[in-house]
């Protein structure tokens, strides 16, 4: 990746500050001229936000696979309790995760898929919060949402169980409900054409940033069926059949849980 220009760095800026005060911005700061520099920008918020703990997938306008990280501060273990303060938007969507057992530090030739799926090691129930930095959100320029981190609020890792058989990741069936009300049933195949093939991608994209996936990292695989929206006082769990559950309450401030409508932790 090339030195940061003065514009990449003054919306890296822009994004960071947006980020601690929870305000949006009006107007993407300028036009980014590819995923490079999108990437650029991305990667300078991340070393102003503080260690990561892994990274998300999702897909582009063409149907490639894009990424961005997860942030540690931002990453809990369910049963989580979240504040709304601090977020613009505040939208679930249900993921299944994998956690890595061994590292795949940065090295001179590609990794294979064999090596991606000895390394990984368990398959995890999520849930990413949505958010945005942009007041236009959804109706940003697709780089900027990369650059954005994809949208990225936060991460709840769920339980997990021992990744016995790659294709636990290709298909799922879980149930959400919200406040004890079923608000999604799904059965379906993953969102991706090939999760793996996607988690492939991040790791040699990382080895040839000289980043690569360190042990305990987590990749957490994009949404199966979009997003639901959660307010204040409500809580919400999806479980995945034969993998486990993920269970989130949030709060309008932290500190102030509302104990008639919260779920016991």
């Amino acid at each position: 990746m090339t030195a940061p220009s003065n514009k990449t760095q003054s919306a890296a800026d822009a994004l960071v500050q947006a980020h601690r005060t929870a305000r949006q911005l009006d107007v993407e700061p300028f036009r980014l001229s590819g995923e490079d520099e999108a990437y650029q920008v991305q990667a300078l918020v991340a070393d102003e936000l503080g260690l990561q703990a892994g990274w998300k997938l999702g897909l582009n306008a063409e149907g490639r696979v894009v990424f961005a990280p997860l942030y540690a501060e931002r990453t809990h273990r369910s049963p989580a309790t979240l504040s709304r303060q601090g977020f613009n938007r505040f939208l679930l969507e249900s993921e299944l995760a994998i956690s890595f057992r061994q590292p795949l530090p940065p090295r001179a030739e590609p990794y294979s898929l064999a090596e991606v799926q000895a390394a990984a090691g368990f398959i995890h129930s999520a849930f990413e919060i949505v958010d945005t930095r942009f007041a236009a959100w959804p109706d940003v320029e697709p780089l900027w949402l990369l650059a954005d981190g994809l949208s990225h609020g936060s991460f709840i890792l769920g339980q997990g169980v021992e990744l016995k058989d790659p294709q636990m990741l290709t298909h799922a069936a879980y149930e959400l409900v919200v406040n004890g009300e079923l608000a999604q049933k799904v059965e379906r195949a993953h969102p991706q054409p090939d999760p793996w093939d996607s988690i492939l991608q991040l790791a040699n994209h990382l080895r040839a940033q000289e980043l690569g996936i360190g042990e305990g990292d987590v990749i957490t695989t994009g949404s199966f069926s979009g997003v639901t929206p959660l307010e204040p006082h409500q809580w919400a769990e999806v479980r995945f059949a034969g993998i486990g559950g993920c269970r989130l309450n949030l709060v309008e401030c932290e500190g102030l849980p509302d104990k008639r409508k919260v779920s016991p932790s």
